[in-house]
């Protein structure tokens, strides 16, 4: 390639090379993963700073890998959030220069509609955008890339599988206080009520104390919260992928009463759930209640209203 084209060498020949080093990744934490990882971060560099002018229509597809790569291999903590949620933007982006620079020059010929620094999905979406342009069939070793990204997934939205029968509240219970932070929640003051932290290690995904409450199903919890704190509590804080404690308690109820169960427990977890749900209604400022969210383009109260003719 590098005979016959001289152009290649200073860009498709160090793109292929940076492609085989991500397909060829174990996702096993060795040192030759790790070398793979770096090869990638700099063979793409090299790439982008010697031979972009070289790209012609093939210039966009090696941006989104490229990015897809710096934000993905090389990640930061995940603080990049929307002005909505970090009003006083005293929240560092973690978005790597080598991706910003990326983004930039695409932005720059109109290849990208935002710019970086609007770009909140570029890090935080950052698995899942790495998977949609990396699929898990073209790795060398295709079942080590499927387990990597299905465990992706599963930190991309906040979730963490449960082994065990669901319907056996005994069961939930041991493994709520075993996995989810209940000592952290239980420590919870009024300096920290409204501070979003993570449910879990590794996931990207930061709540409320009184959302993970609700989406854990520690309802005495969350009911404390709205006892103890009901002076301080701000309930319309937004968690940093866009749901509030509203929406969360909200989308518990609801999958507790579609799962068609007619146990005594679960009426009773409803009960309680809905009257949580009125609570917060209540305690929201208007704008918080009719404000749309930008993926359902439907507000809370309308999300209410629409979970339960009774609300």
């Amino acid at each position: 390639m590098e005979e016959k084209c001289p152009h290649c060498k200073v860009l498709f020949a160090p793109w292929a090379r940076a492609r085989t080093a991500v397909l060829s990744r174990t996702f096993d934490g060795s040192e030759e993963d790790k070398i793979f990882q770096n090869q990638a971060l700099e063979l793409y560099r090299k790439a982008f700073d010697e031979g972009r002018n070289y790209a012609g229509a093939y210039l966009k597809h090696f941006l989104e890998e490229s990015i897809a790569v710096s934000v993905y291999f090389d990640r930061r903590r995940t603080q990049d959030i929307p002005k909505v949620i970090d009003e006083d933007k005293t929240l560092k982006t973690p978005v790597t220069d080598d991706a910003k620079r990326y983004y930039e020059y695409g932005y720059a010929l109109n290849l990208f509609e935002q710019e970086s620094a609007e770009t909140f999905l570029l890090h935080f979406r950052s698995r899942e955008h790495f998977w949609k342009v990396f699929f898990p069939s073209a790795f060398v070793h295709v079942e080590a890339a499927e387990n990597q990204e299905g465990q992706d997934m599963l930190k991309a939205k906040g979730l963490y599988l449960f082994e065990g029968d669901t319907k056996d509240p005994e069961k939930v219970k041991e493994w709520t206080a075993a996995v989810r932070h209940t000592k952290e929640l239980q420590n919870i003051t009024e300096k920290t009520i409204n501070r979003r932290m993570e449910w879990l290690p590794g996931h990207d995904i930061q709540y409320t104390p009184l959302s993970i409450a609700l989406f854990t199903g520690q309802l005495d919890m969350a009911e404390k919260y709205l006892e103890d704190f009901k002076n301080t509590l701000d309930v319309a804080v937004i968690n940093t992928h866009g749901s509030t404690a509203l929406s969360e308690a909200i989308t518990q109820y609801k999958n507790r009463r579609f799962t068609g169960s007619d146990s005594e427990s679960i009426c009773l977890q409803l009960k309680r759930y809905k009257a949580i749900i009125l609570e917060l209604i209540k305690r929201s400022p208007v704008d918080a209640l009719y404000a749309e969210t930008v993926k359902g383009r439907i507000s809370d109260l309308e999300e209410a209203i629409n979970g339960d003719q009774c609300f």
